[in-house]
């Protein structure tokens, strides 16, 4: 029985895709935490 050491490409993909679904569903969340971040930042130099 030959063992295996490292991924295959489809477990690569499929991490990957795993990966970019979260990344498209957090964006906007971060996006609009970023943008209140820089909001506050400059109510509270000015």
């Amino acid at each position: 029985m030959r063992t295996q050491i490292g991924f295959t490409l489809i477990e690569a993909m499929t991490v990957l895709a795993i990966m970019l679904l979260c990344l498209a569903i957090a964006a906007p969340g971060l996006s609009r935490l970023l943008l209140a971040q820089q909001l506050r930042s400059h109510v509270m130099t000015h």
